[in-house]
């Protein structure tokens, strides 16, 4: 029961809704059958130390694999078959947000300073250059998000600039232009990429963007009642999702909802 008492940090359903893994903030992944939600269990990081929030989970599209990143610098995959420590990374500087590749073979990883890493996950080792960072800083990389067709990595940073990454050479092939000024509609950072990879949603506060990803333009603006805190497309893209909290009145019960857009 003293796993359920920790402080939620980061959430993520499985391929199919079979597992939801939760990180908390003593470094630790609870892994949960939906279906059976009394029957958990705890996943402990490695070598983690100081401050070791768990900011971000990710599955593999498969769902046998299970990755984590937190405050330490730590990056832990398990395989899910028997739960084991598959391999892990570790970086010199709080970790923010993972994700896997669509053929699962690749893991990305936004730091604090706002460089990205991406790992080959079979050989441990850097499949791109270890930077991909911006000629101009943008804060933390917040979020990351691979196109699930072509080569490219969208990361959304914390001031609000998004950046498309080509995979191939470690360049930047494209940034977005965020209206308004900083600290307004442009502060934000998670990024969501379209079943089809046609489309890029990024949240930035109350407002939620959505751009052709292949010419940067944008198609539809929408408006949030609180703060966009992550982004999210249905599997038929038909449906854009928002997770909104209200940053002024965290104690009220009514924290944070999910809004949904059907695709314009």
């Amino acid at each position: 029961m003293g796993s359920r008492e920790r402080k939620r940090v980061s959430h993520f359903f499985s391929p199919g809704g079979r597992w939801l893994a939760a990180g908390s903030d003593p470094g630790v992944v609870t892994l949960s059958e939906v279906a059976t939600p009394i029957y958990s269990r705890d996943l402990q990081m490695q070598g983690s130390s100081g401050y070791r929030n768990v900011f971000s989970v990710a599955f593999s599209p498969d769902g046998r694999r299970l990755a984590a990143a937190n405050q330490s610098g730590n990056v832990t995959l398990w395989n899910l078959d028997n739960t084991d420590q598959f391999r892990t990374f570790t970086e010199p500087e709080s970790e923010y947000s993972v994700a896997f590749s669509t053929d699962g073979a690749l893991l990305a990883v936004g730091g604090a300073s706002g460089k990205t890493s991406v790992w080959d996950i079979a050989t441990g080792e850097f499949r791109a250059r270890r930077n991909l960072r911006p000629a101009t800083s943008h804060g933390t990389a917040y979020s990351v998000a691979f196109n699930p067709v072509g080569h490219g990595l969208a990361v959304g940073y914390s001031d609000g600039a998004i950046v498309l990454w080509n995979l191939v050479n470690g360049k930047e092939s494209r940034s977005f232009e965020v209206p308004g000024p900083a600290g307004t509609v442009g502060s934000g950072g998670s990024v969501a990429f379209s079943p089809d990879g046609h489309l890029l949603a990024s949240a930035h506060g109350r407002t939620v963007i959505l751009w052709d990803a292949a010419s940067g333009d944008q198609r539809h603006v929408f408006a949030a009642e609180l703060s966009v805190a992550s982004v999210s497309f249905s599997p038929d893209g038909r449906w854009l999702a928002a997770g909104c909290e209200d940053k002024e009145n965290w104690l009220s019960r009514e924290y944070g909802y999910v809004r949904l857009w059907r695709r314009f």
